[in-house]
């Protein structure tokens, strides 16, 4: 059975929400300084998710609601496996949302040619989307399922302090 099932969806949902607004925050602040959109979340990402999940088996969010990244035996997993959780885990589907957003953004000004185009993408993109979206829902309802990004790097979720 999945350890993270000692831990609510809506808790990790809870301490994702929080780190992307944290990171959302960051990248409004360095903006303000002229520094490009995707360095702005580069560098958020890197602060507030990888150096504190490294160091702490913890970001921000998880900290305030109290849980911790552990392998699938129940120890502190390994910097291999927490690089390759927030990888696709904030990476991936990150890269996804944002880009799709932009895409999105592009087809108010784009000449007419390449509207066509510029959709097809968004609509296979966002069909990547539609899978993360239904692999939370199976999430939210089974007692056995782990994510998709936990699958691939083999962690897990716990409370802190079981």
């Amino acid at each position: 059975m999945a350890l993270s099932k000692n831990v609510s969806p809506l808790r990790r949902g809870v301490a994702l929400a929080v780190d992307w607004i944290i990171i959302g925050l960051l990248t409004n602040i360095l903006g303000i300084f002229l520094i490009p959109h995707w360095i702005g979340i580069a560098i958020g990402f890197v602060i507030f998710i990888l150096v504190l999940e490294l160091s702490r088996q913890q970001t921000i969010g998880m900290r305030l609601v109290g849980i911790k990244v552990i392998n699938r035996n129940g120890q502190t997993a390994s910097w291999s496996k927490i690089l390759i959780r927030n990888l696709f885990g904030y990476g991936v589907i990150g890269s996804l949302y944002e880009i799709v957003g932009r895409l999105l953004d592009m087809t108010a000004t784009a000449p007419k040619a390449q509207l066509t185009s510029i959709l097809h993408v968004v609509l296979i993109l966002s069909f990547g989307l539609l899978l993360v979206f239904v692999d939370l829902l199976i999430d939210w309802f089974s007692q056995k399922h782990l994510l998709f990004f936990e699958r691939l790097s083999g962690t897990d979720t716990a409370s802190v302090g079981k």
